[in-house]
């Protein structure tokens, strides 16, 4: 992994500060994040419209995540569903296993 890092030019140490920056986001979220409530209006073409537009209309609702220290913001979208509709877990040792036996032409 070093070997790799190294190949990229990231270190372990950099690594490990964008870790403690999430813990400490994930420690004391109110610190870091605010939700905003966002409202879009689209035309039928998906167009973005003002809100007092002419003409006809849809309303998106939705939340925005904003970083205190960033100007980037990131759209979510929360959804709830039961674990039986999860897809299955892969077996990826299974998988590679496959990958890597030889195959027999016949």
């Amino acid at each position: 992994i070093e070997a790799e890092l190294t190949r990229i030019r990231i270190s372990s140490a950099t690594i490990e500060n964008h870790l403690a920056k999430v813990a400490a986001t994930l420690c004391e979220p109110e610190k870091h994040l605010r939700l905003e409530r966002a409202t879009l209006h689209l035309n039928h073409m998906n167009v973005k419209m003002p809100p007092n537009s002419l003409y006809n209309t849809n309303m998106l609702e939705f939340d925005e995540i904003v970083l205190r220290q960033d100007v980037r913001r990131f759209t979510m979208l929360f959804a709830r569903f039961s674990s039986s509709e999860l897809l299955p877990q892969p077996d990826f040792l299974e998988q590679a296993r496959r990958m890597l036996t030889p195959r027999v032409m016949t």
